[in-house]
């Protein structure tokens, strides 16, 4: 995509929108797919494949395909995953940005190759643009787009979409993954607004906690990490995550003058249920962690980022993850997932 018009704007901020909303992670797959083949016109082959929580490797049994049980990409994710470059990279680098091939390899050297020659030649894809997904340094796994050889090359303006994309997508897995908890997260109110805060898109959700009221408040607020809301249906978390054309190359040189706001930015508010962490004292007793280490459980229970701990607790980042490093190794959990299952089991919902 080489530019981008109101349409185009309007159809990326209806995507990252709409994965807030999505129920279940299929349903979330497929409001992506939906909506990918509009924003970057690829093609309707995708492939996600989710990382194990408790082995840290790629799950091939979890691998979901668009169109769905495509034997393409049984095979890949059974026997050519361990040598697809894209799958290397991204498993080496958990934070790595959107890749594709061309980035790796010269393009010459990628079709001699045995990957290319045994496999990727004969499936129906000519370019493959993949995004590691990954939330709070917690890794969901990765999806692969591709296109048709037919197609062309993904552009640098793509890769910087997925980039963007990629992050909402991650951040939504997480919470379909914490909803499958009833205690720990619940359905989440979801609106867009674009740079002017104008209201695009309100989910029925936001519809149900919010009533008439708006939000436009947040974003004015958007460096704060905890604006918080009470309503009549609870207390939540007001977090405003920003999705930016112009840092995905949609800018028009010139069009504003010098410091001003372009009107064409926009921000995700997503409304979470504020838990309460006053009943989880007698819970963390059963542990053995110090009083600095349930400190920082309380703050991931809390849904916060490890910078964000670290502002909060007054500590270096580092600091942060050292301490979730020994407390995932005292408790024998492999992600912030699981920590928070340990932590909320045997409570009760009504406590929480």
């Amino acid at each position: 995509m080489e530019t981008c018009g109101p349409d185009s704007r309007s159809i990326l901020l209806d995507l990252v929108g709409s994965l807030y909303d999505a129920p279940d992670k299929q349903a979330l797959l497929e409001a992506f797919h939906r909506g990918i083949k509009k924003v970057l016109s690829a093609s309707p082959l995708m492939l996600f494949l989710p990382v194990d929580s408790c082995s840290g490797r790629w799950s091939p049994e979890g691998c979901v395909s668009f169109p769905p049980d495509a034997a393409w990409a049984r095979e890949w994710s059974l026997f050519y995953l361990r040598i697809d470059p894209l799958a290397i990279e991204a498993f080496r680098d958990p934070n790595s940005r959107a890749i594709r091939y061309c980035d790796l390899v010269d393009t010459a050297d990628f079709h001699a190759s045995r990957f290319y020659r045994d496999f990727f030649s004969r499936i129906p894809a000519g370019f493959a643009l993949l995004l590691p997904l990954s939330c709070h340094g917690e890794r969901q796994g990765a999806l692969w787009i591709l296109r048709s050889l037919e197609g062309r090359e993904f552009a640098d303006s793509d890769r910087e979409i997925g980039d963007l994309l990629a992050y909402h997508l991650a951040r939504a897995m997480l919470l379909v993954n914490l909803r499958s908890q009833p205690a720990l997260c619940g359905q989440p109110g979801v609106l867009v607004y674009d740079g002017g805060k104008n209201l695009l898109y309100r989910n029925d959700r936001a519809q149900l906690i919010l009533g008439t009221s708006d939000l436009r408040w947040c974003l004015d607020r958007a460096n704060d990490p905890h604006p918080v809301l009470q309503t009549e249906k609870g207390v939540f978390h007001c977090r405003v995550l920003p999705v930016r054309p112009q840092e995905v190359g949609f800018a028009a040189s010139g069009e504003f003058p010098s410091g001003s706001r372009d009107p064409r930015d926009g921000n995700v508010v997503i409304l979470e249920p504020y838990r309460s962490t006053a009943s989880l004292a007698r819970r963390l007793n059963h542990f053995d962690l110090s009083q600095r280490q349930s400190e920082v459980v309380l703050e991931v229970v809390r849904g916060h980022s490890n910078r964000e701990i670290a502002d909060k607790l007054g500590i270096s980042l580092q600091t942060v993850k050292d301490h979730m490093h020994d407390i995932f190794r005292i408790l024998g959990v492999r992600s912030r997932t699981e920590l928070m299952v340990m932590v909320f089991r045997g409570v009760d919902r009504e406590n929480v």
